[in-house]
């Protein structure tokens, strides 16, 4: 964890504005249900967070941002044009066979999962 190696960061989750269960459970202080509206990163986002992750969350987050849908899209087209970079909550198996595929024509890339099992 990197507030082991200097305490002094900070580190934030980053949520979605149509599901964003944990920045809604940080500010009650306990495990919050909340609206959630399908999207393009649905991977990232649910309508609750479990009680022991919400704990966790609380002891090592310094907090939770919460973005538009524009935002994380650009984001991701931000990251993947100036690195080489593909960011996406997708089951992994699948993203690894994209990634594979772009190779296999030359071109190198990274890969980035997220989601809310991490």
């Amino acid at each position: 964890m990197v507030k082991a190696l200097k305490s002094s960061v900070l580190v934030y989750a980053t949520e979605v504005e149509t599901a964003a269960p944990l920045a809604a459970s940080l500010k009650a202080g306990s495990p919050q249900v909340v609206d959630y509206k399908p999207s393009f990163v649905d991977g990232i986002g649910s309508k609750t967070v479990f009680p022991r992750m919400f704990k966790e969350a609380q002891e090592l987050l310094d907090g939770s941002i919460v973005v538009t849908l524009q935002e994380a899209a650009a984001a991701i087209k931000l990251v993947s044009e100036r690195n080489r970079v593909i960011m996406e909550a997708r089951p992994p198996a699948r993203s690894r066979r994209r990634c594979r595929a772009r190779r296999a024509r030359g071109k190198s890339w990274r890969l980035c999962q997220a989601g809310i099992s991490i």
